[in-house]
């Protein structure tokens, strides 16, 4: 295919590729690893950008910090020991800057990244985005946001094994795959720390064993997704992030890159973090889209009805300031709204799209959303 083409077609005129073997099953749960060390500890609290010493004075758990054992008292049979106050480490991180104002690291490097291809065997991690009721407890079914997305990439020759994660971070968020969620859960956690606990999920499971994923993330889950990214490239080498992680392919849908311009109906930190001009979107906007030690392919979907990022910045959900791959706005006599975003799979549909930073062209064969996704899934550089 030309590199020029358009990159998504309806799928009456562009056959789907063949499909290859899935990937091994790995490890489904945030939690299982968690088990027997200091690790734990960290897993389940979050971490500042410090090391706090253990009792004998050391760095704990393989130099992640927050993890160390501490000496408490003594019982009948010795020396008590368990993981430190609660409250003395809450206060300690909170009293810590989680990364946004951190010194620059360059990550340490790893293993020899897998190969980029065109493949269907990789492991697919699905983001959703806000949940915006400000008076409701948060959370959703995960199938919910994702199950006609799932069933129309398997009707089109996705193998029953593959794996797709669907991800939550609410309390309440239900049917997940994975939970990013600690003891917290709620609105008020901060987007750069779910990217990072998204990072670890993937180098626990995937990356730390040469394994690469794919990424896509609806709305704020693009965010999400873009956060994992750049706090690994940025921070890989410090304590709090992973050195690496493996990520091929990057999609989002409907993502405010350069922020939102109306209000998101909501008080929360979350909220507040998606606005136009705020810390979480200028750290974001202070480099163009990061690469993973892989190498990632980047895609940016939108639609100029979207009425949720808003008519009057459309253009954040594909900017073409940030050096993605491919960008695709569907226009605007679509009518395809924020949510028809991750759903939508039939019909030919008008869209202009860019590749490499080439000039817009027009199609009125273009494939919908969730197809156009799949093809960006599938090709290593080009749909």
């Amino acid at each position: 295919m030309p590199v020029d083409a358009p990159p998504i077609r309806h799928a009456s005129t562009a056959p789907f590729p063949p499909f290859g073997a899935p990937p091994a099953t790995a490890s489904t749960s945030l939690l299982r690893h968690a088990t027997g060390s200091g690790n734990r500890f960290a897993r389940f609290y979050g971490q500042p950008l410090v090391s706090l010493p253990s009792s004998k004075g050391r760095n704990p758990g393989r130099g992640r910090p927050c993890t160390g054992r501490w000496r408490v008292g003594r019982g009948r049979g010795g020396t008590m020991r368990r993981p430190g106050s609660i409250f003395a480490v809450v206060a300690l991180c909170l009293a810590m800057v989680l990364g946004i104002g951190a010194s620059n690291a360059t990550a340490a490097p790893g293993p020899t990244p897998p190969p980029r291809n065109n493949s269907s065997n990789e492991t697919v991690y699905l983001v959703k985005g806000f949940f915006p009721a400000q008076f409701l407890p948060p959370g959703v079914s995960c199938p919910s946001r994702w199950d006609d997305f799932t069933e129309a990439m398997r009707s089109w020759g996705w193998a029953q094994e593959t794996q797709f994660r669907k991800v939550g971070f609410y309390r309440f968020d239900t049917g997940c795959d994975v939970n990013l969620a600690r003891l917290d859960g709620t609105r008020d956690v901060s987007l750069q720390e779910l990217g990072r606990r998204l990072a670890w999920d993937i180098y626990d499971n995937y990356s730390s064993h040469g394994k690469s994923v794919d990424l896509v993330g609806h709305s704020m889950g693009g965010l999400i997704v873009r956060a994992a990214l750049l706090g690994v490239k940025r921070y890989g080498a410090t304590e709090r992030w992973p050195d690496y992680i493996f990520v091929e392919d990057a999609v989002t849908l409907g993502t405010p890159h350069h922020g939102l311009r109306s209000d998101c109906g909501s008080w929360s930190l979350q909220c507040k973090e998606m606005q136009i001009g705020s810390g979480f979107i200028n750290w974001l906007q202070a480099e163009k889209l990061p690469q993973s030690a892989q190498g990632t392919d980047w895609t940016l979907i939108g639609s100029n009805a979207d009425t949720t990022v808003g008519l009057k910045n459309f253009r954040s959900a594909a900017p073409t300031t940030d050096s993605a791959q491919h960008l695709v706005r569907y226009d605007k006599s679509e009518k395809i709204d924020h949510s028809e975003l991750r759903v939508l799979s039939t019909g030919a549909k008008s869209l202009y799209y860019s590749n490499f930073g080439s000039s817009w062209k027009y199609t009125t064969n273009g494939a919908p959303p969730v197809r156009a996704a799949s093809h960006a899934l599938y090709w290593e550089s080009r749909w």
